[in-house]
């Protein structure tokens, strides 16, 4: 069974929670996906836990960008390098909505241009055909699928500024969200797939942590 954009990160229903706040200021929120791809070879083949890359790696991610480019008709690929160093791919379109192909530790990851849910919803099949079924074509799978949910890394990334726009009334509307997630733990432990590395609830915070989050908030 190939991977699945849309049961994969079940990614309107995550973003309809960010979209409440951006609606009362007639705001049209941006997001931007990070997509992590892996299997037992790139997860051993490099030297060290934090090492961004590895020869493994740098394989997989060149045997990607050359299956998105026999796929993806009129796209173009532009060859830079990430803060590390390292060579990425991004991949343009002539609608100039892109994605960069990339490695992290483990993984071979994808960035997705920050784009609102209508523009991602207008791309679907495109995202499931030069990403995901090019990753599957090249013997990737989703990292949640060989990691397990809690360690797989995929995350979206909310544009703060397109969401809640700018101002105190932005300040305190990121609060108030904020406080609302925090007022809602079943967010971090089951929407967002129980990730208590990266989203743990408030509760489960050391005693400091909760009393400096109650001083922000205040």
């Amino acid at each position: 069974m190939q991977a699945s954009f849309k049961t994969y990160f079940r990614f309107f229903g995550i973003l309809s929670v960010f979209q409440t706040f951006a609606f009362a200021a007639l705001a049209a929120p941006t997001f931007g996906a990070e997509f992590n791809f892996t299997n037992f070879e790139v997860r051993h083949g490099q030297a060290q836990a934090s090492d961004v890359n590895s020869e493994v790696s740098e394989s997989y991610r060149d045997a990607f960008m050359l299956e998105v480019m026999k796929v993806c008709g009129d796209c173009k690929v532009v060859t830079t390098e990430n803060s590390y160093g390292v060579k990425t791919y991004k991949i343009v379109y002539p609608d100039k909505w892109y994605f960069v192909i990339a490695t992290d530790p483990a993984v071979i990851e994808v960035q997705t241009k920050p784009s609102t849910a209508k523009q991602i919803e207008n791309r679907l099949e495109r995202i499931q055909k030069h990403i995901f079924d090019a990753a599957k074509a090249v013997g990737l799978d989703p990292a949640s699928k060989v990691m397990g949910t809690e360690w797989a890394g995929s995350h979206i990334h909310v544009g703060a500024t397109s969401a809640l726009g700018e101002g105190r009334e932005a300040v305190l509307a990121l609060r108030n969200f904020m406080v609302d997630f925090s007022n809602h733990p079943e967010l971090a432990t089951g929407v967002f797939t129980n990730d208590h590395s990266n989203a743990p609830p408030i509760a489960e915070l050391p005693v400091m942590q909760r009393e400096l989050f109650k001083a922000v908030i205040a």
